[in-house]
């Protein structure tokens, strides 16, 4: 076929040079039939050369148009797998991203089936790991950690995104406030005759049956020997706000100190004194160090009477006069919460705390109420709580 266009074309005297591309094509397209059948016919019959020419620039055209709708077909099969592949990228990042993205779920918090005094017991023991490392009970775990009891995985993400979840309601839940006898402990151990799950949850439930399905939880601590304000949420994002130190939420108390407290010492309370605590959870925990500044001034009795109840008052002026020594009313405004802060602050300088009765926790006041009473917060007050834990201050 590649001579047979040589003659056609050289046998006219065009002079025409064939590109190597068309005559290779040529060559290899030969045995069709239809190109036997017309290159021979035409020059038989002495048709024009330009239509022998234009006979197999026909030929060749349609038969690259061919090869063209092949490549795009090829091209268009290539395009398909290139977009089943990004949509398989994108379902796995899709996958590996649709775990717990919040800033950070407390590692007590990963076992549902056990009590919260369980879980720090656990995780105190070392029996807890986060990524193949012993954690104390206050770690946090990001999304992606590993978390392992007895070197057995646990799922905790799912109860992160249930609990800890980050939308327009992650604030929204029930709020009490409880003045806090003395005596009664902030946990909800029901082995601990003294928690509150035995002595203020048993009230509750009879006043509102709902309350027995709500896990209700003390948002921090009050000692056992402390009395006043306690809140109680079943919501654990706020109550993470408004216990991390990073946020510095105020706490104010009213305090009776023995003996009388001088001036410089005053000044040192407020400024920081060195001392040791232990992690509430992790009691093998020390802390060490100085205190942050805070507000420390002397208080009046006449300026409390008007906004605590009655029998709480009547019990801070019994203890003044009880001890039959000299002392001193004392308001503390501190952002911290270590483990019996204001007790060592005064031990440190030499002092001992009578009495101490916590009366605002951020904006939430503990007014007037009752000693052993316990309330829900109102919509302004739960507003308001909301609204500082949102602002983190």
């Amino acid at each position: 076929a590649g001579q047979e266009a040589k003659f056609l074309v050289r046998g006219h005297g065009v002079g025409m040079r064939v590109q190597l591309g068309l005559v290779v094509l040529l060559s290899s397209l030969a045995l069709s039939k239809s190109f036997l059948f017309v290159g021979p016919l035409a020059a038989g019959r002495g048709i024009n050369h330009k239509l022998r020419v234009n006979g197999y620039k026909t030929f060749a055209s349609n038969r690259l148009d061919r090869f063209s709708s092949v490549l795009n077909c090829k091209q268009t099969e290539g395009e398909i797998f290139r977009a089943r592949k990004d949509k398989d990228v994108n379902d796995k990042r899709k996958s590996t991203t649709s775990g717990y993205t919040g800033p950070g779920f407390r590692v007590v918090r990963c076992f549902a089936h056990l009590s919260r005094r369980e879980a720090d017991k656990i995780v105190a023991e070392g029996r807890v790991k986060v990524n193949g490392k012993v954690v104390s009970p206050s770690w946090r775990l990001n999304g992606g950690d590993v978390l392992t009891l007895d070197d057995k995985r646990i799922d905790w993400e799912k109860l992160a995104i249930t609990n800890d979840d980050s939308n327009s309601n992650q604030l929204a839940g029930n709020y009490f406030i409880y003045n806090k006898p003395m005596g009664v402990t902030s946990t909800m151990d029901r082995n601990d005759r003294r928690s509150l799950a035995n002595s203020l949850l048993p009230v509750m439930m009879k006043d509102d049956h709902n309350v027995k399905n709500t896990k209700l939880f003390p948002v921090g601590r009050l000692d056992a020997d402390s009395a006043g304000l306690l809140l109680l949420t079943n919501n654990g994002r706020l109550a993470d706000s408004m216990l991390q130190p990073s946020k510095g939420k105020e706490k104010e108390y009213i305090v009776v100190v023995s003996p009388r407290v001088n001036d410089t010492h005053l000044r040192e309370l407020a400024s920081g004194v060195n001392i040791t605590t232990y992690q509430q959870r992790d009691p093998n925990v020390q802390n060490f160090g100085m205190t942050r500044p805070c507000l420390v001034e002397r208080a009046r009795e006449d300026y409390l009477k008007p906004v605590i109840h009655s029998k709480v008052f009547n019990d801070l002026q019994r203890v003044r006069s009880k001890r039959g020594r000299a002392n001193d009313l004392l308001r503390f405004v501190i952002h911290e919460g270590r483990n019996r802060q204001i007790r060592k602050m005064c031990e440190a300088l030499g002092y001992e705390v009578d009495f101490l009765l916590r009366v605002r926790f951020g904006d939430i006041q503990l007014g007037k109420l009752a000693v052993g009473e316990y309330r829900s917060l109102n919509d302004d007050e739960q507003a308001r709580l909301i609204r500082t834990a949102r602002a983190g201050r």
